[in-house]
């Protein structure tokens, strides 16, 4: 151990002081690793190192260009020392610029000794750093404007560049190229701070705009487009159909257009907002005669502000515009008396709403309606405007054998459409004497009207009580006035009412044998089913109407009119969203049905069912809510094949709410049934 100690003092006691014991230190490489260069012969390597006894001739740059054929050359550096032991080396590479080309990689490293011998470098052969040449300039692209101008414009480019990237603060416009103008952006997009006003200009009048921009290394580009101002916007007549015309469904328009200077932009053309439908137009740019078909469903009833609009190539929309009135639908009746259910006799009122936003109405008519036998339509007085009336008529309910009724009223459109509306009441006149009324609507006489068509079966049969009634009313009248004069003649008359009391039931009973019982199950089945029928028709056309236009509309190709089409779906969807078509029935069959017992027996029958149609209720929910998933996803899509693909889900929902309502029907059918053997 002694010796050992005495070893390490003798080194440094009687060695040299010159000798280093670290390798020298490299740090601070300019190019820094994977950075851009020109690659000019005048570009600068450079690398600081600590040393304090550095051989300053030994410091050499080591380069060559990323090729497999391409060798390692060795440049010395400068050295400079700015302190006692830190350096600042550099060095040129001759004949760079010829050496690489732009997009080329350089590998290099650095490498040096000090004085004693002892090795230091930055980087190695086998880990070189690498730099990568750029020469060039951005891309400029003038995005607005395009070859014409209208308005005011807010001036747009685009800059690009392959390697380093654009430096954003250096590209800038000119309409002189001399007085350049800023734009501010990124990711590529520039724009102008303020907009340029065209209107100053004349029209057809050619503008140049000059573009710069430089990369970060500022290799720059320079560019200029023409543009050609044009602020007059293109003209539209519209030749068919005329103002004021009549129309529904989808109908054809013809219409010409004409542009002076940038021309008819086709694809612009727009129908009251909505695509143009089988356009086909003939003639030049600047010049087109057209047609098209307009599809009024998806417009509502009413007037229509008919507008072709389309734009010209510099962006001018222009416009031909006609007044319209759609009619699509039949006409719409609210009964307002009598009101449902309710129980009435003698003369009564009966009044009604009609409205019509198309073509309006003229005329109402009302009838009364039993299960089996129909009145004669009567005309109703009306007041107001075509398109909203208020129409209201008399009926005498004792010209009817006391029952259950509908009263009906029917109203006929402009354009033909006929729509219906009734309400069931119960019509009660027995022990009633002349002139008598019902609790809301009164009249203080009444006049008969007699009829030379052939009654029906049951119209004898009403027609033989109400003469029987009739004759009983003469019979009481003249004994009543016979008992004014004395009691005898009531006496005398007493077994003559009797007789023909017997003689009047008699007939009755032999019409109902003849006439009525053998019709009793017919009644019954048309009583049970009045208005089902109504009911589901009315939906299965709202539904049908959906499906079919979800089937065309996998004919569309452009996204923006699918976009319209998925709109009018969206809308009708919601009209029979929250239509419970099953629980309308039910309700119509129990307010139909008068007799306790068989009341009783339905209403366990239909709460045996509750389960099924609940579950038919909720999987037909479940169903449209899916299906309005994808109607919303279709309208934020900008894919027209994920919106077909969507639209390819709506037509399997819609076929699944099909299923559905066909057992719905079947549940329909078996209470139609059931009420059928209770009764």
């Amino acid at each position: 151990m002694e010796k050992r100690l005495l070893f390490i003092i003798f080194l440094f006691l009687f060695l040299p002081t010159s000798i280093s014991l670290a390798a020298p230190s490299f740090f601070d490489p300019v190019p820094a690793d994977n950075a851009y260069i020109y690659g000019k012969s005048t570009d600068v390597f450079s690398i600081n190192i600590t040393e304090s006894s550095l051989d300053t001739s030994s410091v050499k740059l080591h380069i060559r260009v990323d090729d497999p054929t391409s060798v390692w050359s060795a440049v010395i550096m400068n050295c400079v020392s700015y302190s006692s032991s830190t350096w600042y080396c550099n060095t040129t590479v001759s004949g760079l610029d010829s050496l690489v080309h732009d997009g080329n990689w350089i590998l290099y490293f650095f490498d040096g000794n000090d004085t004693s011998g002892g090795y230091g470098n930055f980087s190695s052969e086998s880990n070189p750093l690498r730099v990568r040449i750029d020469r060039s300039p951005p891309v400029l692209n003038m995005i607005v404007p395009g070859n014409y101008s209208s308005g005011r414009i807010t001036i747009t480019l685009q800059a690009t560049d392959l390697y380093i990237g654009v430096n954003q603060s250096s590209v800038f416009y000119s309409f002189d190229n001399s007085t350049w103008l800023p734009t501010s952006g990124s990711d590529s997009t520039y724009t102008s701070s303020s907009t340029w006003d065209t209107t100053s200009y004349t029209n057809n009048q050619t503008v140049i705009i000059y573009q710069k921009a430089a990369d970060l290394l500022s290799n720059l580009a320079y560019s200029y487009n023409n543009t050609t101002v044009e602020n007059e916007p293109p003209t539209v007549i519209i030749v068919t159909p005329t103002s004021g015309q009549i129309e529904n469904g989808a109908f054809s328009t013809t219409f010409n257009l004409s542009d002076y200077y940038s021309g008819v932009d086709i694809a612009t053309l727009r129908l009251s907002n909505i695509a143009a439908q089988d356009l086909d137009c003939d003639g030049d740019i600047h010049n087109f005669s057209c047609s098209a078909n307009f599809d009024s469903s998806y417009v509502s009833d009413g007037d229509l502000d008919f507008r072709i609009t389309v734009e010209d190539n510099a962006e001018n929309e222009g416009a031909g515009a006609i007044n319209l009135v759609i009619d699509n639908l039949p006409p719409t009746i609210t009964i307002i008396s009598p009101s449902p259910s309710s129980t009435v006799r003698g003369v009564i009122n009966i009044t009604a709403t009609v409205t019509d936003a198309g073509s309006g109405t003229s005329n109402s008519t009302f009838r009364w309606e039993s299960s089996s036998v129909f009145g004669e339509w009567n005309n109703m007085s009306c007041s107001g405007s075509p398109r909203t009336r208020s129409c209201t008529a008399t009926w005498d309910t004792r010209q009817v054998v006391d029952g259950t009724y509908r009263i009906r009223v029917s109203a006929t459109d402009g354009t033909g459409k006929q729509n219906s509306e009734s309400v069931q009441i119960g019509v009660v006149n027995t022990g009633l004497g002349p002139g008598g009324t019902t609790g809301t609507s009164s009249t203080s006489s009444t006049t008969s009207t007699t009829t030379t068509t052939t009654p029906t079966s049951g119209q004898q049969t009403g027609n033989l009580l109400t003469d029987s009634m009739n004759k009983i009313k003469e019979i009481f009248e003249s004994g009543i006035e016979s008992d004014i004069t004395g009691v005898g003649g009531y006496n005398i008359l007493l077994p003559i009412i009797a007789s023909v009391i017997v003689v009047i039931a008699m007939g009755v009973i032999l019409v109902i044998k003849k006439n009525v019982i053998p019709k009793a199950t017919g009644t019954t089945s048309l009583l049970t089913s009045f208005h089902t029928e109504d009911i589901t028709e009315s939906y299965k056309q709202r539904f049908d109407s959906i499906y079919d236009m979800t089937v065309d509309s996998f004919k569309i190709s452009n996204l923006d009119e699918l976009k319209d089409r998925i709109r009018v779906i969206i809308i009708r969807m919601k009209q029979i969203e929250k239509d419970t078509v099953l629980n309308k029935i039910i309700n119509r069959h129990l307010s139909s049905i008068k007799d306790k017992k068989v009341l009783s027996e339905f209403k366990r029958y239909v709460q045996s069912r509750h389960s099924d149609i609940e579950n038919l209720y909720r999987a037909r929910v479940k169903q449209q809510s899916y299906i309005f998933d994808c109607l919303n996803d279709i309208m934020g899509s900008d894919d027209i094949k994920n919106a077909r693909s969507k639209l390819t889900e709506i037509k399997k929902g819609l076929e699944e709410i099909k299923t559905i309502s066909e057992k719905e029907v079947g549940i329909v059918s078996d209470m139609l049934n059931k009420l059928k053997s209770l009764k």
